[in-house]
């Protein structure tokens, strides 16, 4: 069968476990319950998320995946992450969450905000050329397969990237898509392009936003 036939196939399936899914209120008090151990000082509440424990093996895996530095399209990889570290500031963070979390912009279900994601490519993945939705079908019937009784981890397989939607209402990709890392401090060893993107980056030559975030 064609990949459109058998994406058709998928939409189908996961439509209904979608439904299923979003009409049981339980399933995200599950879900954080299930993922999340919240600690609670003083007035400090810090929140440990487990991920790790689901995160897959990739022992064994083809050694050039995830791999930024060299790949079928690096140029524009490296360009998006360039774009990215050098205008994301405190200021530009706290902008957009002015201008987004109005919720104001759209009214859709989950399966029509995937259905849109059908015009995204991500342009900072070094192993996807595909729209985004196939990835997203692809995540979720990969988690199926290795944790067939966490429906709340196939749901946020799934949901994942439904964020990038913002990139189809006319934000730049380097706004929205690719790894994240944390403003207003010092990028950590982790962070991709950590060495040679940051150098324009009006944060990092602000004396008062030069501190490191230990695990950050």
């Amino acid at each position: 069968r064609s990949k459109h036939t058998i994406l058709s196939g998928r939409k189908d399936i996961w439509k209904n476990r979608v439904v299923c899914l979003c009409q049981s209120a339980f399933v995200l008090t599950d879900l954080l319950s299930t993922t999340r151990t919240v600690k609670t000082t003083g007035n400090m509440t810090t929140i440990l998320d487990p991920s790790p424990v689901f995160r897959p093996d990739m022992t064994g895996c083809d050694p050039n995946f995830r791999n930024f530095e060299s790949n079928s399209h690096t140029d524009q990889v490296r360009n998006t992450y360039q774009l990215m570290h050098t205008h994301q500031t405190v200021d530009f963070v706290r902008r957009k969450m002015e201008h987004w979390c109005k919720l104001d912009h759209a009214q859709m279900t989950m399966l029509e905000c995937l259905e849109e994601l059908n015009n995204l490519v991500d342009e900072s993945d070094p192993d996807v050329d595909v729209p985004n939705i196939y990835h997203a079908f692809q995540t979720a019937e990969s988690v199926r397969e290795k944790h067939p009784d966490k429906d709340w981890l196939q749901l946020t397989g799934l949901i994942h990237d439904a964020g990038k939607i913002m990139a189809i209402w006319g934000e730049p990709q380097w706004c929205v898509v690719g790894d994240t890392f944390p403003t207003g401090c010092q990028p950590a060893e982790s962070v991709v392009f950590r060495h040679s993107s940051f150098q324009d980056n009006p944060d990092m030559k602000d004396p008062k936003l030069k501190v490191h975030v230990p695990g950050a």
